[in-house]
């Protein structure tokens, strides 16, 4: 795609199942340094009690998925990753606001999640949706080395 990200309207969401393996692998290895592997991806699809996968269709191409773990009264977003041609259209905020929905029906009262310090977007993404930064992890992150701001969102507020 060239030009404008597209809007986040028009797609299809499905909960990702088996069939989705080997596209939610090359997505996650598309976004992330240190990604995913399909046996992950396979282990969060067979517990579906502590696992929620959303998973954004533009026709049959998978362009963005997202994993939340749910523990009791703490959820933790996992992962969200949509397609480099597909971000700024909305697309995360559709996932996250899906997230937030599962966590507070699994009666999460907050939900964490790290992201890297320079990772821009996805901080105004989480500001945005009403995260706070609550603690750092001093070189968290691999490839490369880099800290990660612990974010948390009281989900029993609004």
């Amino acid at each position: 795609m060239d030009g404008e990200p597209r809007e986040a309207s028009g797609f299809s969401v499905l909960n990702a199942d088996a069939a989705a393996l080997e596209a939610l692998e090359a997505l996650e290895k598309e976004c992330f340094t240190l990604p995913w592997s399909v046996d992950s991806f396979a282990f969060a699809l067979r517990h579906p009690e502590l696992f929620f996968l959303p998973a954004v269709y533009d026709g049959e191409r998978l362009v963005g998925y997202a994993v939340l773990c749910c523990l009791f009264e703490t959820a933790e977003l996992q992962n969200i990753a949509v397609r480099k041609e597909y971000r700024g259209g909305g697309l995360g905020e559709k996932l996250l606001g899906l997230c937030l929905s599962e966590a507070r029906k699994r009666n999460a009262e907050k939900i964490l999640l790290e992201v890297r310090r320079s990772n821009a977007p996805a901080l105004h993404l989480y500001e945005k949706a009403g995260f706070a930064v609550s603690g750092v992890r001093k070189n968290y992150y691999r490839q490369p080395l880099e800290d990660a701001l612990i974010m948390a969102k009281d989900l029993t507020k609004n």
